[in-house]
């Protein structure tokens, strides 16, 4: 169990210090409101946004994880 948690929060660190590091690269490019956008997307509401990060990300883990 113990090695379990330890691989859980050594996943989580390393999700986390990636977020730190692109944070800024994020908010350069969708921070520069002069620009055309360059990218169109569906626009999608905060519910299924997110249950599809989450989908995506317990996908992604159960990949790791095996």
């Amino acid at each position: 169990m113990k090695a379990l948690l330890e691989r859980i929060r050594a996943r989580l660190t390393t999700g986390l210090t990636w977020a730190v590091a692109w944070a800024p690269v994020g908010l350069i490019v969708g921070g520069n409101s002069q620009t055309p956008d360059e990218f169109p997307l569906d626009e999608l509401s905060l519910p299924p946004f997110g249950g599809l990060g989450a989908l995506g990300g317990v996908l992604l883990g159960g990949i790791l994880l095996t």
